[in-house]
């Protein structure tokens, strides 16, 4: 996602796979210096992966650390973004009520809904 809350790229996970899952992929594709995630994103292996592109981690730390790395609180305000994307998306009713039963077709729907965000910039 850039700076405006526009996609990038996007990684379809199956609905019992949590979304950390397929972080190291939206690393790879990112082009930022800082990224941005929720607690479900600390995990020392996805910090390891964007220090070593480069890139700041500005993730609000799991409540369950012992030890909390510092993250800064100012920026990360800028994720609401990331919820306005979503629910950019909710919008298509079809990908909010999940119509498509197959994963290419779904998957299909979601690079056209990102496509049609991006023609109305």
């Amino acid at each position: 996602m850039d700076t405006l809350g526009q996609p990038l790229h996007v990684e379809l996970t199956p609905g019992q796979a949590h979304e950390a899952t397929v972080a190291e992929a939206l690393i790879e594709h990112a082009h930022g210096d800082v990224f941005l995630g929720d607690a479900a994103y600390d995990s020392k292996r996805i910090r390891d992966v964007l220090h070593e592109r480069g890139i700041e981690p500005v993730i609000r730390p799991n409540p369950t650390r012992k030890i909390k790395p510092a993250y800064d609180r100012h920026v990360f305000k800028e994720r609401h973004l990331v919820e306005v994307f979503f629910n950019r998306l909710k919008q298509f009713r079809r990908l909010a009520t999940r119509y498509d039963k197959t994963t290419e077709s779904f998957a299909a729907l979601i690079h056209l809904a990102c496509a049609c965000m991006w023609a109305v910039l």
